[in-house]
Order: structure tokens, then sequence, then C-alpha cells
């Protein structure tokens, strides 16, 4: 989805930089190891761990978005 976000950020609203960038490819990162670890040793704490970390990268993504388009 981020990914996606980036492609749309960048043809429609022209608000993508190199931070949009980073922060997607690396909510996808941590996103695929979360998918990882479910699909082989499913330890809940290593996975919770994995999904709050890609939700705070996704945090850092709006609240940015949001400071761009409103500010």
């Amino acid at each position: 989805y981020s990914i996606l976000c980036h492609i749309i950020l960048n043809m429609g609203l022209n608000l993508t930089n190199d931070f949009f960038l980073f922060c997607s490819w690396s909510y996808f990162a941590i996103r695929l190891i979360h998918s990882i670890f479910q699909a082989t040793y499913n330890l809940v704490w290593i996975r919770f761990g994995l999904f709050m970390l890609s939700w705070i990268v996704l945090a850092m993504m709006i609240i940015r978005l949001s400071i761009n388009v409103f500010i």
C-alpha cells in the first residue's frame, strides 16, 4: 500500500521526496519480514514488535503528508 501511495503522491500531488521513498520501502521490508515470521516461527512478541515498527513508519508518513498538505 505504501508504495502505491508513493506513486500516487508523486504523480498526482507532487508531494513526494526521499523521506517518503525511504519510508515506503522501509514499510514494505518490515511487513515482508513480519509475514515471513508469521509463516515460519509465529512468535507473537516478534510479530507484534514488527507490526508496531511498521505502524510507526506509516504514521510518520501520514504526519509528514498532513503537514505538507495542510500547512
